[in-house]
């Protein structure tokens, strides 16, 4: 089964912007790198993701090769074990291939780039991230958060949720209805991935979510002390979104960080959120 093993953001001060994740929720920094693309990168984990932080030479650039010229959430990536039968998949349900790294080029890794519903882009791998944990290797534990929800605003519910199914078999969970969206939830057995469609005007979704526009939304740290989590938050400056959304399942504490970038933080898993202290299956 293809695992949710990278996210990428495209930000203004990467080597800002990697302390505030290395200082509040304890990710390390598992190297740097440049691109044809990008001035900066550099790659944090959290143990089982890799988080790439990046600043694009050009935001068109960043709208090219990601999902947005916004600065924040840009793209993710799945480890796959097949490519090809991935390819034939994507390509049945006519996803875009929007790129694909040289294997002769100085590169840290091979990957390629599509785009899915609402032009979300993706990578695809076969070979895996610096920092990212393999599909089949049991989860390695060392006490500290864990990135375990990620949400998208869409503008299709069923359309959206069906390909994230019938390409990287993700697997339905729940479903929920907000003050301000309906939801369905996706697990890729160690993340929940939210799939959101708003059900109020974009300004009062983008409250609670992120961002007003289609595409990625937000992320949330699964951690084992949220009140240490909060003072380290507060030591930083980070904004602290406090009203309660009417209908969450999930008890989330909502913030934003460098960016602008909304997350959540909780100490109560996500529906089909892999829990802290539990090891991966094969």
């Amino acid at each position: 089964m293809p695992k949710l093993r990278h996210l990428a953001f495209y930000t203004a001060d990467p080597k800002a912007t990697a302390e505030f994740y290395k200082r509040v929720f304890d990710m390390k920094e598992v190297g740097q790198n440049r691109s044809a693309f990008a001035d900066e990168i550099i790659f944090l984990s959290d143990g089982t993701l890799m988080v790439a932080l990046l600043h694009f030479k050009m935001p068109e650039t960043a709208a090219k090769m990601g999902g947005s010229l916004e600065l924040g959430l840009n793209h993710f990536g799945f480890w796959v074990e097949d490519l090809e039968e991935t390819r034939r998949r994507l390509r049945e349900v006519e996803s875009e291939n929007i790129y694909t790294n040289d294997p002769a080029a100085n590169t840290l890794f091979v990957e390629e780039k599509w785009r899915g519903p609402d032009g979300v882009a993706f990578d695809i791998n076969d070979k895996g991230w610096p920092g990212a944990l393999p599909p089949r290797e049991e989860e390695v534990r060392e006490g500290g958060p864990k990135v375990r929800h990620l949400a998208f605003h869409t503008a299709n519910l069923e359309k959206a949720a069906d390909f994230y199914k019938r390409v990287f078999e993700m697997v339905e969970v729940g479903r929920n209805t907000t003050a301000t969206s309906e939801g369905i939830y996706l697990s890729d057995g160690t993340l929940n991935v939210t799939i959101l469609q708003a059900t109020v005007p974009l300004s009062e979704f983008a409250k609670y979510s992120g961002s007003a526009a289609l595409g990625m939304s937000h992320f949330g740290f699964l951690v084992q002390d949220v009140e240490e989590i909060q003072r380290r938050l507060r030591e930083v400056g980070a904004v602290h979104i406090d009203e309660q959304l009417a209908g969450l399942v999930h008890a989330e504490d909502k913030w934003r960080g460098p960016d602008g970038v909304l997350f959540d933080v909780t100490d109560q898993a996500w529906t089909g959120a892999r829990p802290l202290g539990e090891k991966q299956g094969g």
